[in-house]
């Protein structure tokens, strides 16, 4: 990285954290998005009186399987550099520098893996993923380094002008980067500049969630068993003793390790419950149908965030299938737009572009895979070599060479 400071983990003392959100707001754009911001400032809590933002949504089991299973996914299929071939095909360009900088380390500190895996995490919770394009003397990319998203804002001079990104360092010196210098793949918007946060727009769902795992959380922190009213025959006893009493109660039956103790009351005294249970508030089932909604804003199939009650052997197949082509194909398609518009020149476009692998994800079960291959061997489609490629077995001597059928025999004679 060449002029400016990349965010790296540092221990900063509470009063620090508390100058950098104030520094944020006097001295540099006011991002409502920062974390720091958000710590002590808040936000405007949701209807179920929780609140939600990029950071604590992550606390919601069901949001965290969604962000780090798509942004696995998108990290571990590869992304490759291809060369156009004069017959319509590819191959792989395994020679050119920017093979390496996308299929092994976009910079010296971090490997593809971590690298994609971190900005598909940014794109999804904040709805925007940022990279500074480090260019050689030459003008090619020689390192790519993610940029946190809230510290990252578009900006024009003027209406019409040239779009740039401002970079807001923790130390408070802010920085233009040029739009042809910045990596930005964005979900879907309004404008053709920013991306919508999923996490805000998904702020009452996401709310809910939170504050349904808080009521269990509490019930069964503080509920006692017998939760109800104990009535007392005769006049109110003085604080001290009622105090007492009731110490002794909660002592004995408060919590889940002293539940369905044995109750025993004296001088007459009565035991009412009136707590309603959890499954009669629809507890359990409000908190599978939060599964629902988080897989929903996601779209992604229940089954993949553990949800298998309506997942069968027949259909979990056809729905994995799906999950490739439903959910991360388009998000492999940002990708692929951004790369091969900011990393390839114009000029080479037509002869070089950037793309995923993802026929392994689509590959389904061995006896789908071995049908299509028959089927595609047999039609001349495919060669042995090009199969065992696609099974990751090693080509073999003769492999290349296509089977096709004889023509039919014609006059009696035979095929030749």
């Amino acid at each position: 990285m060449s002029d400016y400071e990349i965010f790296r983990p540092r221990r900063a003392t509470r009063w620090q954290r508390f100058i950098d959100s104030a520094r944020s707001i006097t001295l540099g754009p006011w991002n409502p998005k920062d974390p720091a911001i958000a710590r002590y400032f808040g936000g405007t809590p949701v209807s179920s009186g929780v609140s939600v933002n990029e950071g604590t949504a992550m606390t919601s089991a069901a949001v965290w399987q969604a962000v780090t299973l798509i942004s696995s996914h998108v990290a571990t299929v590869p992304l490759l550099l291809y060369k156009r071939l004069s017959n319509g095909g590819k191959e792989r360009y395994e020679g050119h520098p920017l093979y390496r900088l996308l299929q092994i380390a976009p910079n010296p500190e971090m490997s593809s893996f971590t690298f994609r895996e971190t900005l598909q995490g940014h794109l999804l919770l904040w709805g925007n993923a940022y990279a500074e394009i480090e260019r050689d003397g030459s003008g090619r990319p020689a390192a790519l380094w993610p940029l946190l998203p809230w510290m990252v804002t578009p900006t024009r001079d003027t209406p019409g002008s040239p779009l740039a990104y401002r970079v807001t360092n923790p130390s408070g010196n802010d920085v233009i980067i040029p739009a042809v210098d910045m990596l930005h793949i964005r979900g879907l918007g309004d404008d053709t500049i920013l991306g919508h946060s999923v996490i805000q727009k998904a702020r009452e769902s996401i709310g809910l969630g939170l504050a349904t795992e808080k009521f269990g959380a509490t019930f069964f922190g503080n509920g006692a068993s017998m939760g109800g009213v104990v009535s007392v025959s005769g006049p109110r006893p003085d604080p001290k003793t009622e105090k007492g009493h009731r110490d002794q109660l909660e002592a004995r039956h408060q919590g889940v390790e002293r539940a369905h103790r044995l109750l025993v009351l004296y001088n007459d005294a009565k035991f009412t419950q009136n707590v309603i249970p959890p499954e009669d508030a629809q507890f359990l089932q409000t908190r599978m149908f939060q599964v629902e909604e988080i897989a929903r804003w996601f779209n992604l199939p229940p089954h993949k965030l553990k949800h298998l009650e309506r997942s069968t052997y027949s259909n979990i197949e056809h729905q994995g299938i799906e999950y490739v082509t439903d959910t991360l194909l388009p998000w492999f398609r940002r990708w692929e737009g951004e790369l091969n518009r900011k990393l390839i020149a114009p000029l080479e476009q037509n002869i070089q572009f950037v793309e995923f692998l993802i026929e392994g994800l689509l590959r389904g079960d061995a006896a789908g895979r071995a049908a299509f291959y028959k089927t595609m061997r047999e039609i001349g489609a495919m060669s042995a070599n090009e199969i065992r490629i696609r099974e990751n077995l090693n080509p073999v001597e003769g492999g290349d060479a296509l089977w096709t059928q004889r023509p039919a025999a014609t006059n009696g004679q035979e095929n030749s």
